[in-house]
């Protein structure tokens, strides 16, 4: 590549890493201050937003989770160069 070529992909490379970053930083000072995410019913003091203890019990049939059955595998033929 010449040297016009690539000093044209550098300035086209840092225009548009600066475009994003204008973008990105009026698009945070822009956003209202507090944005509402997750459950809409809790969050205060007089509701919480806790959810109850979850119980997993995994049953155990074996010592693997997949049982495979295998094969004895065959020789590799390896070709003669």
């Amino acid at each position: 590549m010449t040297n016009k070529t690539i000093s044209s992909v550098r300035i086209i490379f840092a225009s548009f890493a600066l475009t994003l970053a204008a973008y990105a930083g009026l698009d945070a000072a822009l956003a209202p201050a507090q944005r509402t995410i997750g459950l809409s019913g809790c969050g205060d003091a007089a509701n919480p937003c806790q959810l109850a203890p979850l119980t997993v019990t995994a049953r155990t049939s074996g010592t693997h989770l997949v049982q495979v059955p295998t094969e004895p595998a065959e020789p590799a033929v390896l070709a003669e160069s």
